[in-house]
């Protein structure tokens, strides 16, 4: 029988519950089956120390998330996780679709507030979570240069966040800063729904309306 609570204990500290990482293997193989992956010639055992490896002890957002959370939200966030892990890769579709996600949610010309998200009952807390942790992740990586670009890309309302640059220089730097983007995405190993979150509800608020307001403009100007 799958012990809950021994997953989380292996998840916090694998050297401390043997029996945690044989429940975890077991909730990861029902899915796998599930899920057909199998069809692809993938053992089942190696995506799961993969899916271990890159999506669990190398994933920041993950460990905040577990460090910081009640017990009972961890457990529905990791199932997600496996689930996402998995169709993706029966889909061997990893890399592609997830820029055609991030070529979705860029191209989404919301401005809504973080006011909003939390107002959002189809918004999970587990998500609210790492969308927040995004934003100090893409603070750090983007320079100045690409935040402004990206707020120019991004911003439905009139408002110049940056001058003297054509628009065939500007269209090459979004795609520069899309391709910055992608690496930041997979390098921190960040969910679709996550990403999606943080573009239609944090970024433009949080950076870019700060940014102009920082510039001394307002809607009434």
């Amino acid at each position: 029988m799958r012990n809950d609570k021994e997953i989380i204990k292996f998840l916090k500290r694998p050297e401390s519950s043997e029996e945690g990482y044989h429940s975890l293997l077991q909730l990861f193989s029902y899915s796998f089956y599930k899920f057909d992956v199998i069809k692809n010639n993938y053992e089942c055992d190696a995506v799961f120390h993969d899916f271990l490896l890159k999506n669990i002890f190398h994933n920041k957002t993950f460990f905040l998330f577990l460090h910081s959370s009640d017990e009972k939200d961890i457990m529905p966030y990791l199932k997600k996780m496996i689930r996402n892990f998995l169709i993706n890769l029966r889909n061997k579709t990893i890399r592609k679709g997830t820029d055609l996600s991030l070529d979705e949610t860029l191209n989404d010309d919301s401005n809504d507030t973080f006011a909003d998200m939390l107002k959002n009952e189809r918004v999970s807390h587990e998500l609210i979570f790492e969308a927040k942790s995004i934003l100090s992740i893409f603070l750090n990586t983007l320079t100045e240069k690409n935040k402004r670009i990206l707020c120019q890309y991004l911003y439905s309302k009139k408002y110049q966040f940056i001058s003297g640059i054509s628009r065939d220089a500007f269209d090459k730097a979004v795609e520069r800063t899309k391709k910055k983007v992608q690496e930041i995405v997979e390098q921190n190993k960040l969910s679709f729904d996550s990403i999606k979150v943080f573009f239609d509800y944090i970024y433009v608020s949080e950076v870019c309306e700060k940014m102009r307001l920082n510039n001394g403009d307002s809607d009434e100007k």
